[in-house]
């Protein structure tokens, strides 16, 4: 049976559940239509010096997974890192082996985010002459994140530069991120396959409550622009507004800190990270999402909230003009104008929009469904794939 071995730079683990879930979600929806075998390699600094211990998974059929942790920790920094880059490659290639002696070698090669295994990638696709196709969603390449991109070494910006010129195909989640990385790195083929919703998880939800509710997930780095996003807090506040804001992030003493000092702690409720079933129930239940970005390469939580018929509110950002409708799916505001912000929240806590949320999971499902999004995905396989 013909496979794609998908080798991920960011991929869900026991060490972290949500890093690269959306890679996860990829691969799970083209599976529906080609055989995926994943593999994965993660430092696990729980384990003794040395170990490796490897998860594998049959999905089913079409869908297994082999996910190896290792560890290489050392007192001395440089020992620590050089033992490290020589454990994920005996990983990689012990699972490559693995793979290959139970289903022989791939049709095709496709490494989802490049700045990791990708160089394993390529190599395999070199020495067994397979067929490499390359998927990016890093924000390293945008303008507004070349610091990113800077900090890499000339080795890893010369691999890339490599794996791009191998590539086949390049597939993008956004026609702005795919711009950007063609400035840097010209390349004929490319396409841009979104991001996906599971909307058998993330559904519309009848709810009655009182009070305006808007929700932000994210991780609360820089790029995220929670402080503006307290600052239209602040302002709706002073106005006399009643609304409350739900932060899903990991936990942060600063952020939690200064709505305390500014007397917000009523209206702004800081929740932990949570699995996509526990994470769509709290979405369903909102009057909006807000993702207020500097810089976004996509924005999964944006197809997340609409699948469950939210609108969201954003930056005018240039990716948002691609996965966002003006006044249908969500609203769009200027960068750095909290004011404005303000007053598009304003808009949902006096019910002053025309919203369908009937319409707004019509259009997500449309586009952005597992079925639509494999289907893409297992075109480029069976175009591409070695009989």
């Amino acid at each position: 049976m013909k496979y794609v071995l998908l080798i991920p730079g960011w991929y869900p683990s026991k060490v972290n559940f949500l890093t690269g879930d959306f890679i996860e979600r990829h691969a799970r929806a083209a599976s529906l239509f080609f055989p995926v075998r994943a593999l994965f390699v993660v430092k696990d600094n729980d384990l003794p010096f040395g170990q490796v211990v490897l998860e594998h998974c049959e999905h089913n059929e079409h869908y297994e997974t082999f996910v190896y942790y290792y560890s290489s920790r050392l007192p001395v920094a440089p020992a620590e890192k050089l033992a490290s880059v020589w454990m994920q490659a005996r990983c990689l290639y012990k699972g490559f082996r693995a793979i290959v002696a139970a289903h022989g070698l791939p049709a095709l090669v496709h490494a989802h985010v490049l700045i990791r295994h990708a160089w394993f990638a390529l190599k395999q696709s070199e020495r067994y002459n397979l067929p490499l196709l390359a998927s990016e969603q890093w924000t390293g390449y945008l303008p507004q994140a070349a610091h990113e991109f800077e900090k890499l070494g000339g080795f890893q910006k010369r691999q890339l530069k490599k794996i791009f010129n191998a590539a086949v195909h390049v597939t993008t989640v956004s026609e702005y991120l795919s711009a950007q990385i063609r400035k840097r790195f010209p390349h004929q083929s490319h396409s841009v396959i979104p991001n996906l919703v599971d909307m058998s998880v993330f559904v519309p939800r009848e709810y009655h409550e009182t009070i305006a509710t808007f929700i932000h997930v994210s991780t609360l780095s820089s790029q995220k622009n929670f402080d503006e996003i307290i600052q239209a807090c602040t302002i709706l506040k002073s106005g006399g507004n009643r609304f409350q804001l739900v932060v899903v992030a990991p936990v942060n003493d600063f952020y939690r800190g200064r709505v305390q000092a500014l007397g917000l702690e009523n209206e702004i409720i800081f929740e932990h990270e949570v699995p996509q079933d526990a994470l769509s129930g709290l979405i369903a239940v909102a009057d909006a999402l807000i993702l207020y970005s500097n810089y976004e390469t996509f924005g999964c939580v944006i197809v997340e909230a609409n699948a469950c018929g939210v609108p969201v509110i954003v930056s005018d950002f240039p990716v948002f003009n691609e996965n966002v409708q003006e006044g249908v799916t969500g609203f769009k505001v200027p960068l750095h104008n909290p004011a404005a912000l303000a007053g598009r929240m304003l808009k949902i806590i006096n019910r002053d929009h025309s919203f369908d949320k009937a319409a707004i999971v019509r259009i997500t499902r449309d586009k952005y469904a597992f079925e639509v999004v494999g289907k893409q995905f297992a075109s480029l396989y069976e175009r591409y794939a070695k009989p």
